[in-house]
């Protein structure tokens, strides 16, 4: 076998690689399932159940939904996909997946399959129980829409992070960053809960987490080359587009008095968009990356030659 050759992927392999996507999909949706992933009330639901007394059941009466299907979720499916197509990217880039092209295609295979099961899963259920009017398939197309956009998203974010050199990893790792915050979120505060309490210490930590996670992907990265300085540079841009881009969606897509209008909900969206960019909270998180990203990269290179003169000091001569 000549020097550089690959050898073929093991059939164990291949399925541990499957396992892994799976696994990932589950952690990724895992604030959702464990409210019991009760599909949430539907204002277009045709036949709401009623109690005997009269007043319309409780949520816990609706059927199962893998994913979170609600005009007030939009992001939060999106959000909980590209975490679980994260979280395999990251565990099959550090399993040295990277090295062969089948247990990457393999990892993916097992994530967008566990997605789709779940995508087609909740799209039956509410379809099953929509009434049956114009604004219901409208309403259906727009949070399988925002379902199918999630996984596409997930499948760049997995292959970057999976097999891209780093200058581009790093992008796929600041999208992911975004995307997990959102999951915590979902994690702290369960989502269509009656949960209003504030949890400070999480709070805090959630909305600094994409910032630090970014530093340390760029950290990671470095920026020796033109592709890594660049794939820093994006991936600032992301924390700064992306958390103002969920904050625009969120508002509009959450509000029923847009629902019949189009036009003006893109309008507002924009409006809310580029308002978020200007917030003090959305560019302060990427001043802070971009200090703890040179902070790191400054003690990046000290630190890379201590370790390799401590390696060459324990290193046994040779005989």
């Amino acid at each position: 076998m000549t020097t550089g050759e690959r050898t073929p992927t093991d059939a164990r392999v291949i399925l541990l690689a499957i396992g892994l996507g799976v696994a990932a999909v589950l952690v990724g949706l895992a604030p959702w399932l464990l409210t019991g992933a009760r599909l949430p009330l539907q204002n277009l639901w045709a036949a709401p159940v009623v109690e005997a007394d009269g007043v319309t059941a409780a949520p816990d009466s609706m059927p199962v939904s893998l994913l979170p299907f609600s005009q007030y979720a939009l992001t939060l499916q999106a959000s909980l996909l590209i975490t679980g197509s994260a979280v395999a990217g990251l565990v099959a880039r550090a399993a040295g997946a990277r090295r062969s092209r089948g247990a990457v295609i393999a990892v993916l295979a097992g994530t967008v399959g566990a997605q789709s099961v779940a995508l087609v899963q909740s799209s039956v259920t509410v379809t099953g129980g929509l009434a049956d009017r114009v604004e219901s398939v409208v309403y259906l197309g727009a949070v399988v829409g925002a379902a199918v956009a999630g996984i596409a998203f997930g499948v760049v974010v997995l292959l970057l992070i999976a097999r891209a050199r780093r200058g581009a990893a790093v992008v796929g790792l600041a999208v992911g960053a975004i995307a997990l915050a959102q999951w915590g979120y979902a994690l702290v505060y369960p989502p269509f809960s009656l949960v209003t309490e504030n949890v400070a210490v999480a709070d805090s930590v959630l909305g600094w987490l994409p910032a630090v996670l970014v530093a340390a992907a760029i950290v990671w990265a470095g920026v020796s080359t033109i592709g890594r300085a660049v794939g820093a540079a994006v991936a600032l841009i992301a924390l700064w587009v992306g958390p103002a881009a969920i904050t625009a969606v969120s508002n509009v897509a959450g509000s029923r008095v847009y629902a019949s209008y189009p036009f003006e909900m893109v309008e507002i969206a924009g409006s809310i968009f580029t308002s978020a960019l200007a917030s003090p909270a959305t560019w302060r998180a990427v001043l802070v990356a971009a200090v703890l990203a040179g902070i790191g990269l400054a003690l990046r290179r000290p630190v890379q030659e201590w370790r390799r003169r401590r390696a060459e000091r324990v290193a046994p001569y040779p005989s």
